[in-house]
């Protein structure tokens, strides 16, 4: 069979990709929440350079349900941060600067950088609550793009089930995602497992930068296209 050509945008009701030996992992993202598309997955042979793609032959069909969207902030259409439910600001520093709506061709986005005058900024962009009791199988993943910076990286993504409106009192557990390596490249985060966590559910995004020792240095973060899903209990 001929090679067929890769469809990634599940829009126009339909995807191809070609999977390489031994990947176990394949993420596809844009799909709508709650509903059920079929998956028809060929085996393909090969010889030397020569492949054959057999697409004619029954394939193997799974039915498989995306699960609900609980939240997501793609920053789109919007004049500030503050039109977006379940979203606040918190300026723990009080410095000159602290989140806010950007935009670059085209793209918005939620951002952060320090002014390079020598203060410690820390920021932070909360979301939330989201009843975790209600849903199973809680996944949370963003974009992530990090330019200007010398001393690592800025950024960190914490959850907590206690937050009452000041994030000093409140216990934060951090995560871990994949975060941009820098020169602006926008970077998904990994869809990360949040399943074992319950109750009332916020996340934020804490921008710490000391600025004090080396006050040259400049840190901008833009996060983008935020995303928490999970299945709705029966």
């Amino acid at each position: 069979g001929v090679s067929p050509a890769e469809d990634w945008d599940p829009r126009d009701g339909s995807l191809a990709a070609l999977i390489p030996f031994g990947t176990t992992e394949l993420i596809f993202e844009g799909f709508d929440g709650g509903a059920t598309f079929n998956f028809a997955i060929y085996s393909y042979t090969n010889s030397a350079d020569a492949n054959d793609y057999n697409i004619t032959s029954a394939p193997s069909l799974a039915g498989v349900s995306t699960p609900d969207e609980i939240f997501l902030a793609d920053f789109e259409g919007l004049q500030n941060l503050y039109n977006i439910p379940k979203l606040s600001i918190h300026d723990v520093s009080l410095a000159d600067t602290t989140w806010y709506y950007d935009d670059f061709s085209g793209d918005n986005f939620a951002e952060m950088s320090s002014e390079s005058n020598g203060q410690t900024e820390e920021d932070w962009m909360v979301i939330g609550p989201f009843n975790f009791d209600a849903y199973t199988g809680e996944t949370f993943s963003f974009f992530s793009s990090l330019g200007f910076d010398a001393n690592g990286t800025p950024i960190s993504v914490r959850y907590s089930t206690d937050f009452s409106g000041n994030v000093s009192d409140a216990m934060w557990t951090p995560l871990s995602p994949v975060f941009s390596a820098g020169s602006f490249n926008d970077t998904y985060s990994g869809l990360i497992d949040v399943s074992g966590i319950s109750g009332q559910v916020y996340f934020a995004f804490v921008y710490e930068e000391d600025e004090t020792a080396m006050a040259e240095v400049n840190g901008t973060v833009q996060i983008d296209d935020i995303k928490i899903s999970g299945t709705a209990s029966a």
